[in-house]
């Protein structure tokens, strides 16, 4: 787990549900059977995700949380 650089305490309810949404969409890409005809597709998915994981913590995209 890392520490989040931006608090989501101080995030509405609609950004964090939008931020969390973009991080599934991220994952669900990466760890999907669709084989994208370009690999850099699935690379940019990969460092958004990683990003969003270090902007917020690792913590804020665990399920239940």
């Amino acid at each position: 787990m890392n520490k989040p650089i931006i608090d989501p305490s101080t995030l509405s309810e609609e950004q964090r549900e939008a931020i969390r949404q973009k991080h599934r969409s991220c994952m669900a890409t990466i760890n999907s059977q669709w084989k994208p005809k370009y690999y850099d597709i699935r690379e940019q998915k990969r460092v958004q995700a990683h990003t969003l994981e270090w902007l917020f913590g690792s913590a804020f995209f665990k399920k239940g949380e």
